[in-house]
């Protein structure tokens, strides 16, 4: 018998001015429960791929996401030349930072037990004004 949660498939798109944000990396952080120790896997997580969808997994690939509101987050790290440096922590976000910031990501989504097919997220240069969570 596992402990873990029932997962649920969760798909969605991420685009930057109308162009896919190939390779950015998207997580669903829980709004309550957020505590990592809850999370022995990590957040449910996804990468972009090259037509801009992805689908998210808790634990294995394309599994999903548990139930609950979620504040979405999002870097896309570039793949500009860094010489012999290929280290993530070296290379620079495309993205402002309020999309990977929990409490400025304009993104919050509800994951409902059923298949959950995300609208088509549109980060902007500037990023929108920072929403107040509740």
């Amino acid at each position: 018998m596992s402990d873990r949660p029932r997962l649920y498939p969760v798909s969605g798109e991420l685009f930057v001015q109308d162009t896919p944000a190939a390779g950015a990396l998207v997580i669903l952080r829980p709004l309550e429960q957020a505590d990592a120790n809850t999370w022995p896997m990590g957040f449910p997580r996804a990468t972009v791929a090259d037509d801009g969808s992805f689908q998210f997994e808790t634990y294995d690939e394309g599994d999903g996401a548990p139930a609950g509101k979620y504040v979405l987050l999002a870097e896309w790290r570039g793949n500009e030349d860094v010489g012999e440096e290929t280290d993530d922590s070296v290379r620079q976000n495309r993205l402002d930072p309020i999309y990977n910031d929990p409490g400025l990501s304009p993104w919050t989504v509800d994951i409902a037990a059923k298949r959950n097919r995300l609208p088509r997220f549109e980060a902007t240069y500037p990023p929108p004004p920072p929403v107040a969570k509740k």
